[in-house]
């Protein structure tokens, strides 16, 4: 059966975080002085949701349903790397954005924002959307000719459809797709193919099937579950630009593309499991063990080892496990406070070893102005950053004379991660409705910023922050990965956009030249260059919160208690002059 629909967000990212206060439930309602009719009232606890409790219906299960025997016990071996770090799939798993897709307060304050702007299109925003964030519950409705739950009640009416839902992307949704026409445009857009015969798809070759069996599922080997193609499913999104009364105007918007991205890269012949899927442990150590383990613990005598991928699925956001960290009882993940910490931390590794590097070319003093070039380096396989277009970098430079006085700075940022101009004000780019910030390749003046984004347009070419408005970019500057070729077939879905006379943008990376007047000090001068990372940036942000929905009032909170500032990806410092 084929699947169609759309995605959101998926993952909507440095963060010390705010230790989880106590929040009492909140009462029905207030008081309205002037009508005396009851109100209500808006805080984080509107994005409760429950705990998910087991389902299973022959076609879906859960991940409780696995737990049982892949998640790691203190009486067995299975499942740990070589120095003994636990690396069962249920446990890493469990804290993941793939985990918590359909509970993602920034997710779901996005589609209520889609919501309100496209109201016709309500049902059909909340159904598609609900197709790659709670895609077990989609799935299974479709298979049984049922309709397709839509957001929000979907996730809140107590089913056991609505558990499905609640269990994110899980287990027995990426496991059951099929291997039918992956990697092409057919099954992009979260057309996946799922038959529904507990048919458990893995790499690993002659699978011992008797203990699956006994749970009636049915282990298969096939590599496609290693395949960039399986991902590419829901992670290669392209949506149909609506009209306010939910009519297609023509234009359509490119939301994610990090898999033909990446077949334009050095990385084409690689897979996204790769840097997601790691098959070594956090210490680098070997991962060769058992898959599974008995329910009651300790180890079966006849399973053969394995070279296990590490299901942590860990990207650059270090920003909404904070939230499900320091909201835990409000959201309930499956996954305790302690192991969000763990996804920061790994976050934080991935985002300073694999995206990105700086370095400062040909500094020089001519006279009182002091020129030098600094080359933001992708490590990554795709552009960075990738994804929904709420994601951002920044370059910031900071230049001292002999004296350590500060000469020179460009790209600061305050304690919410708003940009400032040299007065220390925020920059009116990071303001709802304020102008764009420019793609930037020379800089002077500290007011300017280059800033690595995807600004979308809608069809009168005009920026927009609604997702279904969007018809392309008139801004895409992010960092180009290795290997970029101008002969493409797909260029035209992924290539920049707002960039016309910079040659940075036909190849890898992107080099930036700046002049700092020097006047009245004195050298050699230490120029530092910094390149930072946003999960949420500021001016998404502000343009969701200025929507007042219920979703979006509870998600300030939250942010109001979470550490936004950016996240360092590298730092290099020279001496000039």
């Amino acid at each position: 059966m084929r699947l169609a629909g759309w995605t959101m967000l998926f993952a909507v990212a440095g963060c010390k975080g705010i230790p989880p206060q106590p929040t009492p439930v909140p009462t029905p309602a207030d008081t309205s002085a002037e009508t005396g009719e009851p109100v209500e009232v808006i805080d984080e606890w509107y994005l409760y949701l429950p705990p998910t409790e087991l389902a299973d219906n022959g076609r879906f299960a859960t991940s409780e349903a696995c737990e049982h025997c892949h998640s790691n016990h203190e009486t067995s071996t299975a499942m740990r790397d070589e120095s003994g770090n636990g690396v069962a799939p249920f446990d890493l798993w469990r804290a993941s954005m793939m985990a918590n897709a359909a509970r993602d307060p920034i997710w779901r304050a996005v589609v209520s924002v889609e919501i309100a702007a496209t109201p016709a299109a309500a049902d059909i925003i909340g159904e598609r959307c609900m197709t790659c964030h709670a895609p077990m519950a989609a799935t299974d409705a479709e298979l049984t000719g049922e309709p397709k739950p839509v957001y929000p009640t979907g996730l809140t009416e107590g089913t056991p459809r609505a558990n499905l839902g609640l269990d994110g992307v899980s287990c027995t949704l990426c496991h059951q797709i099929e291997d039918t026409n992956l990697g092409s445009p057919d099954s992009w857009k979260g057309n996946y193919i799922i038959e529904a015969q507990q048919r458990a798809y893995g790499p690993h070759p002659n699978p011992n099937t008797e203990y699956m069996l006994e749970e009636g599922w049915t282990a298969l080997e096939s590599t496609h579950t290693d395949s960039a193609d399986l991902c590419a499913t829901c992670h290669m999104l392209i949506t149909n630009a609506l009209e306010p009364d939910g009519t297609p105007n023509g234009g359509f918007l490119v939301e994610q593309s990090p898999y033909l991205e990446m077949k334009n890269s050095t990385n084409a012949g690689s897979s996204c499991q790769a840097c997601h899927f790691p098959k070594r442990g956090p210490d680098q150590s070997n991962i060769i063990t058992q898959a599974a383990r008995p329910e009651e613990g300790g180890d079966y005598p006849d399973l053969p080892t394995r070279t296990l991928g590490r299901h942590e699925m860990v990207g650059g956001n270090t920003l909404v496990p904070q939230m499900f960290r320091d909201h835990n009882e409000v959201l309930n993940p499956a996954a305790p406070p302690e192991a969000f910490d763990t996804k920061i931390i790994r976050a934080r590794q991935q985002l300073q070893s694999a995206t990105a590097v700086i370095s400062i070319e040909q500094p020089q003093l001519n006279g009182t102005q002091l020129s030098f070039t600094t080359y933001a380096d992708p490590l990554t396989g795709h552009k960075f950053p990738t994804g929904i277009p709420l994601r951002r970098a920044w370059i910031r430079t900071r230049v001292y004379d002999a004296a350590n006085n500060l000469v020179f700075a460009s790209g600061e940022f305050d304690s919410t991660g708003r940009i400032l101009d040299s007065s220390g004000n925020v920059q009116p780019f990071e303001l709802a409705g304020g102008p764009e910030a420019p793609h930037q390749d020379s800089i002077s003046s500290p007011d300017q910023v280059q800033i690595y984004e995807a600004v979308m347009m809608n069809q009168a070419g005009e920026p927009t922050y609604r997702l279904l408005r969007g018809a392309g970019y008139i801004k895409d500057n992010r960092l180009l990965p290795r290997g970029w070729s101008l002969n493409n077939a797909d260029l035209e879905l992924i290539a920049p956009s707002g960039v016309d006379g910079d040659p940075d943008y036909t190849t890898e990376g992107d080099r930036v030249s700046w002049q700092v007047d020097t006047t009245g000090y004195t050298g050699p001068y230490l120029i530092e260059a910094t390149l930072l990372y946003q999960t949420l940036g500021n001016r998404w942000a502000e343009e969701i919160l200025a929507v007042e929905t219920p979703e979006t009032l509870a998600l300030k909170i939250m942010l109001d208690t979470s550490d936004r500032r950016p996240e360092i990806i590298a730092m290099i410092t020279a001496f000039g002059g």
